[in-house]
């Protein structure tokens, strides 16, 4: 992988290895086709650290752990967590 890619470029990449058309890697995903196309041509480089992730590595049958983060260039947006530890808190 180069190190000028982009985690987009990198999608489309590891994509066209498997001979994948955006419309079978949305199937496999449930990542709408559209947001796919729009990582791909860096459209978007704001890349949530959601469950959107985890099913990308599901589909190339790779680890959470062995997604290119590097490429990622510090675009992560970190969504916040929802759960308040006290809410189920029994008093």
């Amino acid at each position: 992988m180069a190190q000028s890619q982009t985690f987009g470029e990198w999608i489309k990449t590891e994509r066209k290895k498997r001979g994948w058309s955006q419309a079978y890697l949305s199937q496999l995903t449930t990542i709408p086709q559209t947001t796919l196309s729009w990582w791909e041509t860096n459209k978007i480089t704001n890349f949530g650290a959601d469950e959107r992730l985890v099913l990308l590595a599901r589909a190339f049958s790779l680890r959470i752990c062995e997604l290119p983060f590097e490429l990622l260039d510090n675009n992560v947006e970190m969504k916040p967590n929802k759960f308040k530890p006290n809410e189920y808190l029994v008093s």
